[in-house]
């Protein structure tokens, strides 16, 4: 094409005809273009985005961008990296259907590929670590076949069946934990080359060597958050893949929350701040939030409350039980979160009447012994108390001891988790569901979510945090034993868990590899990542939707896991 360059100005202009796959495109080349643009303001660009390959001599374009091998030899190409793929499937996917151990097995699996027909689509694997290594290729039949990406990803965190796409595809999902990274040892996806590509032209118009030269500039100096990388999709423990695990573009709270933080301002209400307040001024603050947050909601048939005298401390009960129905009712046990120091038997009052009227089941609370004056593990005694009083005891309040759950926010996401191991490991009756919200599962504060989101300014810091471990385990070396942080305990024969977390707390990455283990160990579970909101969101619903969402979530696992009789 002619090369459009002013001489008498010296500035450079004309129009560029670019193409680029749909999904890399959109997210890699347009901001690219955009930001080329804006420094040579005198050039236009028509930038084509299709996941099929374009004519690239006939169609008039400048520069293509092509994930692959290169059909067409006449062309022209610049490599530019790689795209490296991964295997996924949706947690559901997972509980129905397992993992597969070897490329052996991914023939028994529904695998979603692309392709134009059901006849079949090749899956290429080289060994792990060498991607230049000889290759096994498959060819494996799915449910769906698409050429869109996209589509692909949606069947896949639909439970759908397995899907190798690129990881810059994946990141988010992942992330946000609709999908889990399969893998098969010793082997990975074979990765793409990215490439552009161009006319075989003597040399190239000026223009074309100016976006050519300002893409080299700009990959030398990534943004943050970019998920693109080798080391973008999350995996393995904590350490591994970290820098690029979070997009910069979740760290944004809601609309929503900013209108609820203006609500509790005009209230004159906030959570206690353990840093800056004495331990007891700092309840009684958390107990004011609280009130106001619990006002409202449905009312029960009756709220009883009962004292266990033979617990230490003696522990006391709230029962919340629905109106309409008829007894024995399953029962589930919620245990509030406070950094084990904060947070009383009032903590979610108005949440556990939600759950009761719309779960038509007997939630309880408790008051469990706090830190500093009850250090671990006074408290998870007293939940283990708790559930064997309702196991062996309930039917007199109008529960059925043998259709229980539990669960916990925070701290008490921490304790329910650690109650259910203790459970299997004293070869005890297991509750049929566990539901760890936001869980404060491992002292570990070194991870991406505390980097990104534990200076505070989302309300939970790494330094509360600190100040909540230290009095719940004075002893240090407490923080790496199993009990204390059941992140680090063998998960292995637990029953179904729900997790859901906050995409604005530097607790997530504790929900993000207990998920991770608990596949690995073969646990089903769900788990959801709440966007735009942030640590202790579950109690607002009467400000924030995604607080009735995820309560509406809780509801549908204890309808699930209790059928009406």
């Amino acid at each position: 094409m002619a090369d459009d360059v002013m001489a008498q100005s010296g500035a450079l202009q004309g129009l560029l005809r670019l193409a680029a796959p749909l999904s890399f495109g959109s997210r890699h080349l347009g901001p690219l273009v955009a930001a080329f643009m804006a420094e040579y303001p005198r050039i236009e660009v028509s930038l084509d985005l299709d996941d099929r390959h374009v004519d690239l001599l006939g169609g008039g374009y400048d520069l293509a961008l092509r994930i692959g091998r290169l059909a067409d030899s006449a062309l022209r190409a610049r490599r530019l990296g790689l795209s490296r793929r991964a295997l996924c499937c949706s947690p559901d996917y997972a509980a129905r259907h397992g993992l597969p151990a070897t490329l052996d097995a991914l023939p028994g699996h529904s695998c979603l590929g692309y392709a134009n027909t059901t006849a079949g689509h090749l899956w290429r694997f080289a060994p792990a670590g060498q991607p230049e290594g000889e290759p096994r290729s498959l060819v494996l039949r799915g449910r769906l076949t698409a050429n869109s990406g996209e589509a692909l990803l949606d069947a896949a965190t639909a439970g759908i069946g397995l899907v190798v796409l690129p990881r810059f595809l994946l990141c988010d999902a992942v992330r946000q934990g609709r999908l889990l990274r399969v893998e098969i040892p010793g082997w990975e996806p074979v990765p793409d080359v990215i490439q552009l590509v161009y006319p075989p032209t003597p040399a190239l118009p000026l223009k074309t060597r100016r976006l050519l030269d300002y893409r080299r500039r700009a990959s030398a100096s990534p943004s943050p958050g970019t998920c693109l990388s080798s080391r973008a999709l999350p995996r393995q423990a904590a350490g591994q893949d970290e820098e690029t695990r979070m997009s910069a573009t979740s760290l944004v709270p809601d609309a929503e929350v900013a209108a609820a933080q203006a609500r509790c301002r005009e209230a004159g209400v906030a959570n206690g701040d353990v840093l800056t307040q004495p331990i007891a001024a700092a309840r009684a603050s958390t107990q004011a939030y609280q009130a106001f947050l619990n006002a409202g909601g449905p009312q029960m048939a009756r709220v009883e409350e009962v004292v266990l005298d033979h617990a230490t401390p003696p522990l006391r009960l709230r029962l919340y039980h629905p109106r309409g129905g008829s007894a024995p009712r399953p029962a589930y046990l919620h245990i509030h979160g406070g950094g084990f120091a904060v947070g009383s038997l009032d903590s979610l009052d108005r949440w556990k009447r939600e759950i009761a009227d719309e779960a038509d089941m007997v939630a309880v609370g408790l008051d469990y012994a706090l830190a500093p004056e009850h250090p671990y593990p006074t408290a998870i005694h007293q939940v283990l108390a708790a559930l064997r009083w309702l196991r062996e005891h309930g039917a007199a309040h109008g529960i059925d001891g043998a259709r229980l759950a539990v669960g916990g926010d925070s701290a008490g996401g921490n304790m329910a988790l650690n109650a259910l191991l203790r459970l299997r490991d004293a070869g005890e009756p297991l509750p049929a569901l566990g539901v760890i919200v936001y869980g404060m599962l491992s002292a570990r504060h070194g991870t991406p979510s505390h980097r990104d989101r534990g200076d505070g300014r989302f309300g939970l810091s790494t330094e509360k945090l600190d100040w909540f471990w230290t009095q719940y385990l004075p002893d240090p070396a407490l923080r790496e034993d199993a009990g204390a942080a059941p992140l680090l305990a063998d998960l292995h024969g637990l029953p179904r868990l729900l997790l859901q977390a906050a995409a604005l707390d530097p607790l997530l990455d504790d929900t993000l590899d207990l998920g991770r283990r608990l596949t690995e160990a073969g646990v089903p579970h769900g788990m959801t990542v709440y966007e735009g909101v942030p640590h202790g969101f579950i109690g607002q619903t009467a400000l924030l939707g995604k607080a009735n969402a995820a309560r509406r979530e809780v509801v549908a696992a204890l309808r699930k896991a209790f059928p009406a009789h």
